[in-house]
């Protein structure tokens, strides 16, 4: 298989009703660099955007730089999918996946919206043994309509900072649950202004590491 760097590109205006991916980054010995993520709609199956290496050169380095993804209006999609609403499900389902061995160099996201009737999956998730150096999030709305418990950010990897504005995360009535972050890895700074958590358990929950 041919590899090489993905550089400048810029991809606006995505839909699906029951989709399986909107986008998958995709970096397995070659840098994934100045990407521009625009206006997202839809329901998908597995991941809206996915940064992974799927193993294609085994042992290879999974580079991302300069990331952006502005407005993201997604849910997940219910059809032919065994999905308990009351539970969150796998990671690797989240509606934005960070796999290991991920080094992501800066991550900008701005204006997420997602009202969530058919699984509680967490709407960023990274996992153990990946890196995010920087991640920014602003204007972010989460309204969890599951009976589940619905997380903005698990973190099981490093971020070294984390910066979050204007992010509201909301559960409908029944017992406070999710958080606006899950951490049982490492966050070394982070910032949060202007947000706010409604029937949910709390701001952060910090979890025992996960190695």
């Amino acid at each position: 298989m041919s590899r090489g760097p993905i550089e400048d590109v810029a991809v606006d205006g995505i839909w699906a009703k029951d989709g399986y991916t909107a986008v998958r980054l995709l970096s397995a010995g070659s840098p994934i660099r100045r990407i521009r993520l625009a206006n997202i709609f839809g329901a998908y199956r597995v991941n809206a955007v996915s940064f992974t290496n799927h193993k294609v050169h085994p042992g290879s380095e999974s580079v991302f730089e300069d990331i952006s993804i502005c407005g993201l209006f997604c849910g997940k999609s219910g059809m032919g999918m065994k999905a308990d609403p009351a539970k969150p499900g796998n990671s690797n389902l989240s509606l934005i996946w960070i796999d290991a061995p991920a080094v992501v160099s800066g991550l900008t996201l701005t204006d997420l919206h997602r009202t969530e009737t058919n699984w509680p999956v967490a709407t960023i998730f990274i996992e153990s043994g990946a890196t995010v150096k920087s991640l920014q999030l602003t204007q972010a709305t989460i309204l969890n309509r599951t009976p589940g418990p619905l997380d903005l950010l698990v973190n099981r990897g490093n971020i070294e900072h984390l910066s979050f504005s204007q992010v509201l995360l909301e559960a409908s009535a029944g017992p406070a649950r999710g958080a606006i972050v899950r951490n049982s890895g490492k966050i070394q700074d982070w910032k949060f202004q202007q947000e706010l958590a409604v029937n949910t358990v709390a701001e952060m929950v910090e979890e025992p590491i996960i190695k």
